[in-house]
């Protein structure tokens, strides 16, 4: 597996009053007693965008939802995790989780396994609130970064839809934009083209491009 620096945007006072940077140092994950990650070294500054390169099963989404908080490195060798945000230093995602997005295609396969079937407003809304499913009314403020996020992928027809009538790459972008809606300190996509048609993949990169300079 490769980590390759993606696009650093020219926005040069980006800082971690706005977004939060994370390492990665010497950490180690097993599963079923294979390392998946072998003493991996990875920084993220506020401002850049990366681009993770490697086959099948070489730990790209592992060392994704490791940064994102939602595995943990093995025990006797867990390396270093760390996180800066608003100018504290935290050893453990768990201060900063609710600020950190990662989108994968295992979460659009649960909207599946569970027939979670509400409208796509519906959906990028529990973005706004940071749940599964619908807890609440959007307020007028809320419902209009709905409408804002919706529009900025190009997808604001697909609103009334019902999430299970969608294509594959709409239900992509659809959960894209929830994530975006939760308005995060830092995005992590794995397999965001992955499987996407020719219009959908146009939108997403579209949406890439327009970040530059940006994130």
């Amino acid at each position: 597996m490769q980590i390759d620096s993606g696009v650093r945007p020219v926005r040069a006072k980006a800082s971690t009053t706005q977004f939060i940077a994370a390492r990665v140092r010497g950490a180690r994950l097993e599963r079923g007693g294979r390392a998946i990650l072998r003493e991996v070294n990875w920084s993220i500054r506020p401002g850049q965008r990366w681009v993770l390169v490697g086959d099948n099963g070489a730990g790209k989404t592992q060392l994704l939802k490791l940064v994102a908080g939602s595995v943990w490195p093995t025990p006797d060798r867990p390396g270093v995790r760390e996180y800066i945000w608003r100018g504290e230093r935290w050893r453990t995602p768990q201060e900063v989780r609710e600020e950190i997005a990662y989108l994968g295609p295992e979460f659009q396969d649960k909207y599946t396994r569970y027939r979670w079937n509400h409208t796509v407003d519906q959906v990028v809304a529990t973005g706004v609130h940071r749940c599964d499913i619908p807890l609440r009314p959007l307020d007028e403020r809320e419902r209009r970064l709905v409408t804002r996020t919706l529009q900025r992928l190009r997808i604001a027809s697909l609103s009334t839809r019902r999430f299970l009538t969608l294509s594959y790459g709409e239900r992509r972008l659809a959960l894209l934009a929830r994530a975006l809606a939760s308005r995060p300190k830092l995005l992590l996509l794995d397999e965001l083209l992955s499987g996407l048609d020719e219009q959908n993949r146009a939108r997403a990169l579209r949406w890439l491009e327009s970040t530059a300079g940006t994130a």
